[in-house]
């Protein structure tokens, strides 16, 4: 728990010097919210800027961050005093859950300020969101596992394709079954037995799909071994 805790502390100030990636997570969904500002009734509404926020967060957060810190060589000498690669990744998932839920606060206090809905219930649903999502940070860990990628070129390349699935939803109903986000944006709504197994399933191969990337992380960049 220690090991852990000392790795969240490195995160947190990682963090703190870059103060333009919570910028961008806010950008894209306030930029969602304006464009779409004629469609926004409900409370329920604001579940696709939480989706955005909470799955950016796992995706950058949790698996681009651990595979730049990897191929920059940094994680020798810390798995080598660790030498336990779950502590690396729940330090990194217990990281990003405290990032989302500070995202989340402000991307719903504009929110509250803009369209008058609970403030209390927006943090409460968006929480339950960033719950429901923990599944997809276990899977996000799978990045960890690509090769012969420099690190820069599939984050550019990532960020494309989730800008496009996120700026994609509602344009057509046919694209929008393929989608993700329109997925797990609608996880709140989940109410037949079905559905309820439905996302067990996934759930249980997402976290199947990360724990064999933890365990099998190798903490040495590539091009050094």
């Amino acid at each position: 728990m220690d090991q852990v805790i000392a790795f969240f502390v490195l995160n947190v100030k990682m963090l703190k010097k870059d103060k333009l990636k919570m910028i961008w997570s806010l950008t894209m969904p306030a930029f969602f919210l304006i464009i779409n500002c004629d469609k926004v009734v409900e409370m329920t509404d604001m579940r696709f800027g939480w989706t955005y926020i909470i799955i950016s967060s796992y995706i950058y957060g949790i698996g681009i961050h651990s595979l730049t810190e990897k191929e920059a060589g940094t994680l020798k000498t810390a798995f080598s005093i660790s030498g336990k690669a779950y502590t690396f990744f729940f330090a990194n998932l217990f990281t990003q859950i405290v990032y989302s839920f500070v995202c989340l606060f402000l991307f719903n206090l504009v929110s509250t300020i803009l369209y008058g809905f609970s403030f209390f219930y927006m943090n409460l649903y968006s929480v339950l969101y960033l719950i429901l999502f923990i599944p997809i940070a276990f899977f996000c860990y799978n990045i960890t596992l690509i090769r012969n990628v420099h690190v820069n070129s599939l984050s550019v390349f990532v960020n494309i394709v989730f800008i496009m699935l996120f700026l994609s939803i509602g344009v057509n109903r046919t694209l929008d079954k393929f989608n993700p986000f329109i997925y797990f944006s609608n996880l709140l709504f989940l109410s037949q037995v079905k559905e309820i197994i439905q996302y067990i399933i996934i759930s249980v191969i997402l976290i199947g799909g990360g724990l064999y990337s933890i365990f099998h992380f190798n903490p040495l960049p590539t091009e050094r071994r």
